[in-house]
């Protein structure tokens, strides 16, 4: 993950991280925060 972190300061356009998607292309933030985040407010 600090590779991965490094590589994308040292880019100039911000872009998603890999680790952060899915084959689906659905984010991390849709299948792991929402749902948790879902549960806890209930």
């Amino acid at each position: 993950m600090v590779r991965e972190m490094e590589e994308m300061l040292q880019q100039r356009v911000a872009q998603p991280a890999n680790s952060c998607s899915s084959s689906s292309g659905v984010s991390f933030l849709d299948q792991i925060i929402s749902p948790l985040y879902e549960v806890i407010a209930a």
